[in-house]
Order: structure tokens, then sequence, then C-alpha cells
């Protein structure tokens, strides 16, 4: 495990079921998880399953950018 915090961003839950909805949130982590830039968030790792999607981000605190 690594000890740090992170931040996780969540499918909406009631467009689990939404194949569209699910196709653009994993088409959308595939894509920032491209890009790298100082001003930009990292994704650590993406999940899911039938019942939720979820990036995993690295956290930023408030008054950081």
């Amino acid at each position: 495990m690594l000890s740090r915090e992170v931040a996780v961003v969540l499918t909406d839950p009631f467009q689990v079921t939404n194949s569209d909805h699910i196709s653009l949130f994993r088409k959308e982590a595939k894509l920032i998880s491209r890009l790298n830039h100082p001003s930009i968030i990292t994704v650590l790792d993406t999940t899911g399953d039938e019942d939720l999607e979820a990036i995993v981000i690295e956290l930023v605190k408030e008054n950081t950018v």
C-alpha cells in the first residue's frame, strides 16, 4: 500500500446502467491519464464493475494550483 491521500471521482449512481455514460467516463479517464503537465491532475488508477466506476486521482489541496 502506498501511504498517500488521493481523491476518487465516481460515476453518477443513477447512470451506472447507461452504457454511453460509462463509455464517456472511461474515455475521459484514459485521455486525462495521457496528459503530463504540472497544472493537470495525475490519474493514478481506474476501477469499475457493474455497480460502480471510479477514477483515482492525486489529491490537490486548496490553494496549491
